[in-house]
């Protein structure tokens, strides 16, 4: 007997045994426009399931994609991008495939409207069938009535290699938990992950302990306002980091920088912005950067840092070729002793207005008028 074939498929759906039924008669193969799309055994396993309210989109790619509201039949779809009009009250959205390689809320794309702000809570990690997925990139972004991460969120995701600002302006989220990226090595991108949370209050100690192929979290922790301390070694013994600018810019409740932050870091590039804005830091540990010679660019990296009553002798020691020094003390005015010499070490170097406003430095006289 010839498969079934027709063109709506919002008239298939299956029922608790993972058979497929078409307008009310079980079929075991669907064809879609002459493609398989659906065999008997593709029942799919669960990608992610959600509690949301109203609306609400999202972007799969995968085989065999189906859903189902509040653990009904299951609706299977051929398009990517899967929207649900439902009514204000909350409901549970549950997500199928035999694989996935692919799962957002939001792109960021004007052309794709989506309704992030309409997820409540995650209930279940990412499923197995999520295995192959590499790219987390604004994934949760700007899901604001968020409150919570599940711990084991991407245990089955083990290939993800991004997560860049995968929680980007996520209001809500009060902390970070423990074990988050354990089971995910192979990522080396987290600029902007958390940028925005302003409700973030701590994260755990280890939290990139695995992620040793880390290259870049530039504003990681961007405007985390009330963020209240960095773990000790957080970013240390990430032999390919190299760029961290931005990565603390606006965390106004931080009182400090651990010592080994950056131990092992040997390609580190960037520290543009780092910590810029952290107007509660007191002090800066004097061999902070003892271990990233290769640091070309310092730009605003203490800027508004009006906590800081010194710069620690020795501090730029190791450091080999800085060419961008600019800003990177501006209005640190309660700084005293003395400054660094810097432009007689990198006289080739951008200093522009780097000790601006730090007019209480014991040889502030003797800082070349391009540097102040």
């Amino acid at each position: 007997m010839a498969p079934h074939t027709w063109s709506h498929l919002g008239d298939t759906v299956s029922d608790a045994t993972h058979h497929m039924y078409y307008r009310g008669q079980r079929i075991k193969e669907a064809y879609y426009r002459g493609e398989k799309i659906w065999g008997e055994g593709d029942t799919g396993g669960l990608i992610i399931s959600l509690r949301v309210r109203g609306d609400f989109n999202v972007k799969i790619k995968g085989e065999n994609l189906s859903y189902s509201i509040n653990d009904g039949k299951r609706i299977f779809t051929k398009s990517s991008i899967i929207r649900i009009a439902h009514s204000s009250e909350e409901y549970t959205v549950n997500y199928y495939a035999t694989s996935a390689t692919f799962f957002a809320l939001n792109e960021h794309n004007p052309d794709w409207d989506v309704t992030p702000q309409n997820l409540l809570q995650i209930l279940t990690p990412f499923g197995e069938v999520c295995s192959n997925i590499k790219d987390f990139s604004y994934c949760f972004a700007d899901c604001e009535s968020l409150t919570a991460i599940p711990s084991d969120l991407f245990f089955n995701t083990p290939k993800v290699t991004t997560f860049m600002t995968c929680f980007y302006q996520c209001y809500s989220i009060a902390s970070i938990p423990s074990g988050l990226f354990d089971n995910t090595p192979n990522v080396e991108l987290f600029d902007g992950c958390f940028q925005r949370c302003r409700s973030i209050v701590s994260m755990p100690s280890g939290l990139f302990s695995n992620n040793l192929k880390l290259r870049s979290a530039g504003g990681c922790f961007d405007e985390c306002a009330l963020l209240t301390a960095i773990p000790s070694g957080l970013f240390s013994d990430k032999p390919q980091l190299f760029d961290v600018a931005g990565c603390f810019n606006g965390c106004k409740k931080i009182t400090s920088i651990p010592s080994d932050l950056f131990s092992n870091t040997p390609n580190l590039r960037y520290m543009d912005t780092c910590f810029a804005n952290c107007s509660k830091i007191s002090s800066i540990p004097s061999n902070l950067f003892d271990d990233t010679p290769n640091i070309r660019g310092f730009r605003m990296c203490f800027y508004g840092c009006l906590g800081l009553t010194s710069i620690p002798t020795g501090l730029f020691d190791n450091i080999q070729n800085a060419t961008d020094f600019s800003a990177c003390f501006f209005y640190c005015y309660n700084l005293r002793g003395n400054a660094p010499e810097l432009w007689n070490k990198y006289p080739s170097a951008d200093g522009t207005r780097c000790f601006y406003m730090c007019s209480r430095l014991s040889n502030y006289s003797n800082i070349p008028s391009a540097w102040k």
